[in-house]
């Protein structure tokens, strides 16, 4: 999500254009789905923040990103489902062993700051490492 975007009628406005484009549009690309599910967990609609991220992987296999798993396993966690989640951080790892939270950038591009802590918070509940593995360090 663009760093200006900083407030909830902001992401509600966010997901309104977003589905506009998508009922204007009869492409769907894996852009499109890879910003609304941000948006959605940015509104709290984690429940649809997980469906539409299910429809990116679907649609465009093998196109996951460290952001993307990072916040589906963070919904995951606020949603109470910690299999899911520890399912996400462990397909995560695989594909990135040494991601941490400590050194992921992305996560400074979220304002504002209680977007950014409730984000990091979950994320940490769900499993992803704070910090680098010690005999990464």
């Amino acid at each position: 999500m663009p760093a200006n975007v900083d407030g909830p009628a902001t992401f509600e406005l966010v997901v309104k254009h977003l589905h506009t484009a998508r009922r204007l549009s009869p492409v769907v690309t894996v852009r499109d789905l890879a910003f609304l599910p941000l948006a959605q967990f940015m509104n709290r609609n984690y429940q649809e923040m997980v469906r539409v991220n299910e429809e990116r992987r679907r649609r465009f296999p093998g196109r996951n990103s460290d952001t993307s798993r990072v916040v589906l396993a963070a919904a995951y966690a606020l949603l109470d489902q910690p299999a899911e989640a520890a399912a996400t951080v462990k397909d995560l790892l695989d594909a990135q062993p040494d991601f941490n939270l400590s050194q992921w950038r992305y996560i400074n591009s979220w304002v504002p700051e209680d977007y950014r802590t409730r984000l990091y918070e979950a994320a940490k509940k769900a499993g992803v490492p704070e910090y680098p593995p010690k005999s990464s360090q």
